[in-house]
């Protein structure tokens, strides 16, 4: 074989092993993982956060808050903070004793994740307001969050993707409220929902919402058709592929999961 063409099989052989090293480095950096941390809850009618971080070298997709005791405590908060992701509740003081609380991150080893947030003032308690987050074009919803100015005095009433591109948080109070849009590169991802009539027994109910087969879960919500005369009390992944919604009291509870190809 002439020295000509040992160099171009040669070069064959290395552009093969490099578009090998490449792929494999493509899918180690599109792993997706979850991690979740628990925290003492005082019935201190004060509200308390909690962090979760992602892996080193890996961004939140989404996330969410699970109440150990989602009738008496409350949600204030979810949404992603220092690539990793922040959650906020509220337990009274007439509650009997401390309980807990649990947030949970969804993380992805990618350059390609983004964080885009829209801030609204509120107008009073008894008025629902909406803030929207949009995904710059290119990129589309992963997960995303709800997160109140006052975390003591006012209230998150839902989050929710409202579509590929947007993330909805609800809310209502006398200070501010910001959705929280995670957006990510590449292929369009799918929403699955899955809503239950509550009935009216003055107890906490969940609904869970499963991603199609060869998808993971990367985010996911909770929405109430009554968010004023209804309490949202949680949102959370409950395997890879499903997402649970917790409400209180009557109407329609709505789950919502944002699903990606493994």
């Amino acid at each position: 074989m002439s020295g000509r063409k040992r160099f171009r099989a040669a070069a064959v052989v290395a552009c093969a092993i490099a578009g090998t090293l490449l792929a494999l480095g493509v899918a180690q950096a599109a792993k997706l993982t979850g991690k979740s941390e628990t925290e003492s809850l005082p019935n201190d009618s004060d509200t308390h956060r909690l962090d979760v971080a992602c892996p080193k070298g890996s961004r939140a997709t989404g996330g969410g808050i699970r109440l150990d005791d989602d009738v008496n405590d409350f949600v204030q908060g979810t949404y992603p903070n220092l690539g990793g992701w922040r959650v906020a509740a509220f337990r009274r003081n007439i509650s009997p004793g401390p309980s807990s609380f649990t947030a949970y991150v969804r993380c992805l080893r990618s350059k390609r994740v983004t964080n885009v947030s829209e801030k609204v003032d509120l107008i009073d308690t008894a008025t629902l307001d909406t803030a929207f987050a949009k995904c710059p074009k290119g990129t589309w919803i992963g997960g995303g969050g709800g997160e109140l100015g006052d975390d003591v005095n006012d209230y998150l009433s839902g989050s929710y993707p409202y579509s590929n591109r947007q993330w909805l948080a609800l809310g209502h109070g006398n200070a501010t409220m910001a959705a929280h849009a995670v957006c990510i590169g590449g292929a369009k991802p799918k929403i699955r929902t899955k809503a239950f009539e509550m009935p009216s027994d003055d107890a906490t109910h969940k609904v869970t919402v499963k991603c199609p087969k060869g998808t993971l879960a990367t985010g996911g919500g909770g929405r109430l058709d009554d968010p004023l005369g209804n309490y949202f009390q949680g949102s959370y992944p409950t395997g890879k592929r499903k997402w649970t919604a917790a409400g209180f009291d009557t109407g329609v509870l709505t789950a919502y999961v944002v699903c990606r190809k493994r």
